[in-house]
């Protein structure tokens, strides 16, 4: 058997930063919002595919307290950013946000296939002293930033505890819910494929988790995206967690590539 080669944890970190955005190039498949979240300071979480889809935050991170916090080479394949939310809506303003020119909309999406990603890490789904039930929790958004119920997600929604869940919403929600319980303080890679109105797939480290065929026409304004929380017009329900290596496609992406990439993010965990 050959040894796994060793790279120093810097090396590795630079070079496995971009690499989701490098393998879904390499397919034919770039992403068209890439979010590596590898800063140490400031409040933008930029867009690494170019488009100018930068993420910001009315938060100061690194700040202390409920503040999110940037981890340069905490995450699975790179950095992430840590939520510290202690209730569902107690503090909407660690997310960050996009959201298009209302005059000249700049869609993020128009209609189906696509794929929704990113790498989610929490062991503090349960309550907190300023919390007495469960509270749903929304690590990535895509939405219209005019409308409450009219989104895609990827979260843990109190309808099935400790799981990892993909969202459908125009009016109605709809969650197709893993059986794997992902509140265990690990990183997991979730994947959302949005094959069409009828045809939704997630993926949980790698693996197909579940399907879900009922009917969810595609939403006409998709013109958000956000991170730590439910980022629509009236934000709610904030995380208490990691969040690494988050990206978009106007693609299915295919199991393959689903598996390559979560492969290739456990690099990170080399010794």
């Amino acid at each position: 058997m050959n040894p796994k080669p060793f790279l120093p944890r810097a090396t590795r970190a630079l070079a496995l930063a971009s690499v989701l955005l490098l393998a879904s190039w390499a397919f034919g498949q770039a992403p068209i919002a890439y979010y590596p979240l590898n800063e140490s300071s400031g409040t933008i979480a930029h867009d690494g595919t170019g488009n100018g889809r930068d993420l910001i935050t009315t938060s100061s991170p690194n700040s202390g307290g409920l503040d999110p916090t940037w981890e340069p080479t905490g995450g699975p394949v790179g950095g992430a950013i840590v939520f510290n939310a202690t209730s569902q809506a107690g503090y909407t303003a660690q997310n960050f946000v996009w959201t298009t020119n209302s005059a000249t909309p700049n869609l993020v999406v128009t209609n189906y296939p696509f794929t929704i990603a990113c790498w989610m890490q929490t062991s503090n789904y349960y309550p907190s002293s300023v919390e007495t039930s469960l509270w749903n929790q929304e690590w990535l958004y895509l939405g219209d930033g005019t409308q409450s119920g009219q989104y895609y997600a990827l979260g843990i929604p109190t309808a099935a505890p400790g799981s990892a869940s993909q969202y459908a919403r125009n009016t109605t929600a709809y969650f197709n819910s893993s059986s794997v319980t992902i509140t265990n303080g690990d990183w997991h890679h979730v994947v959302g494929v949005y094959n069409s109105a009828t045809s939704r797939i997630l993926y949980v480290d790698g693996i197909a988790a579940n399907t879900n065929t009922t009917s969810v026409s595609i939403v006409a304004r998709l013109n958000r995206i956000g991170i730590g929380g439910l980022t629509r017009s009236a934000p709610t329900d904030e995380v208490n967690g990691g969040l690494a290596d988050v990206g978009i496609w106007v693609t299915n992406l295919s199991p393959q590539t689903v598996a390559l990439v979560n492969g290739l993010g456990l690099f990170e965990r080399l010794p």
